[in-house]
C-alpha cells in the first residue's frame, strides 16, 4: 500500500464548508447590526450628556440658557464638529452620520429657563426610553430619549 502524504480536494472542500458554517453561526449569533444601533445609541447618550452639562455650564455663566438664535446656530448641520459652543463645549456634537440633535428652549427667546435636547434612540428595548414614551417629532423621526434642565420633564 501507498501512503498519503496530503489532503485531497474534497477533504479541503469539508473543511472549508464546515469552517464557514461555524463562522456564519458565530456572526449571526453577534447581531452585528443591533450591536452597531447600541453603539450609535452610546454615543447618543453620551453626546446629550455633554450638551447637557454646557447648557447648565452656560447657564451658571448668563444666567440664562442658550437664545433661540444661538439654538438655531446648534441645531445647523454645518455646525456639526465645530467649536459654535466654545468655550462650554469644545466640538458640538451630532447623531451619528452628523445630523443635529433636536433642541427646544424656553418661552423666552432671550432669556430661556428651560432647554429640552433630544434624540430617537435605535434600540427599542432600551430600559432608558421605556418610561418616556414619544417626547416629540423632530424633522419626522420620532423623539424617544433626552435630556432636559432640572425644571421641566421631556413629556411637558
Amino acid at each position: 500500500m501507498k501512503n498519503k502524504k496530503g489532503l485531497t480536494l474534497v477533504e479541503i472542500l469539508i473543511v472549508l464548508t464546515i469552517l464557514s458554517v461555524l463562522i456564519i453561526a458565530a456572526v449571526s449569533g453577534m447581531d452585528p447590526i443591533g450591536t452597531m444601533a447600541k453603539a450609535r445609541d452610546t454615543q447618543r447618550k453620551k453626546d446629550l450628556n455633554r450638551i447637557k452639562i454646557a447648557f447648565e455650564d452656560y447657564f451658571n455663566d448668563r444666567n440664562c440658557y442658550p437664545s433661540q438664535g444661538l439654538v438655531d446656530m446648534l441645531t445647523d448641520v454645518s455646525r456639526c464638529k465645530s467649536d459654535v459652543f466654545s468655550p462650554w463645549l469644545g466640538n458640538w456634537p451630532c447623531n451619528p452620520g452628523d445630523t443635529p440633535y433636536s433642541i427646544v428652549i424656553g418661552d423666552d427667546e432671550n432669556c430661556p429657563k428651560w432647554y429640552k435636547v433630544m434624540t430617537f434612540l435605535e434600540n427599542k428595548s432600551d430600559p432608558q426610553i421605556s418610561d418616556q414614551g414619544g417626547i416629540g417629532d423632530g424633522v419626522g423621526i420620532p423623539l424617544n430619549y433626552g435630556v432636559a434642565s432640572e425644571n421641566i420633564s421631556l413629556t411637558q
